[in-house]
């Protein structure tokens, strides 16, 4: 599994935050619990550590999305804002995110597209995110001087022309045209 989102070790998965938001030692939680019960200690226990780390996770996530944005090539348009969050959703499946997506599933298309090319496309968008190395743990500072391909290809981001091999659609709610990729 480490394999698949791009870590050679379970440490990798943590080198991102730093260890002064990093939670020492076992959770406090009882052993064995029922999902429902987990869940509301683990929201409960989160709510008493809203603190600088919950702050640093939310503020680099924010920060990322417009890395993401060049990363993928999906642009800041409705239509690249939607790829752009299907990507995201297969990376890190936040409850948020999955009702927007639904949201932008049951509004009107595109213009120009049918519903089902729309589907499609943010489907693929979504099995894009879920190729790649797992993003949020990625240390960008040492990547922003690298050619932009070589950075895509160190964290497994398939080219969007092979995704999306109709190009990648630039689109308002009221037009959508292939922009290439």
């Amino acid at each position: 599994m480490l394999e698949r989102i791009g870590a050679a070790r379970i440490d990798d998965l943590w080198s991102a935050i730093p260890e002064t938001v990093r939670v020492k030692g076992p959770l406090p939680l009882p052993a064995p619990l029922a999902e429902y019960e987990v869940t509301r200690r683990f929201e409960a226990w989160g709510a008493e550590n809203a603190d600088a780390g919950r702050e640093w996770f939310g503020d680099r996530t924010r920060d990322t999305h417009d890395l993401w944005h060049v990363l993928t090539g999906y642009g800041r348009d409705e239509a690249g804002e939607a790829a752009n969050l299907a990507f995201s959703y297969a990376l890190m499946p936040f409850r948020g995110v999955a009702l927007i997506l639904f949201g932008i599933a049951v509004n009107v298309p595109p213009q120009g597209m049918s519903r089902v090319a729309w589907l499609r496309y943010l489907y693929r968008a979504w099995k894009r995110g879920r190729r790649s190395a797992w993003l949020p743990a990625v240390r960008y500072e040492r990547l922003l001087e690298r050619p932009l391909a070589e950075v895509r290809r160190t964290l497994r981001i398939p080219s969007a022309r092979t995704v999306h091999p109709e190009g990648v659609i630039v689109a308002t709610v009221y037009s959508a045209e292939p922009a290439g990729a």
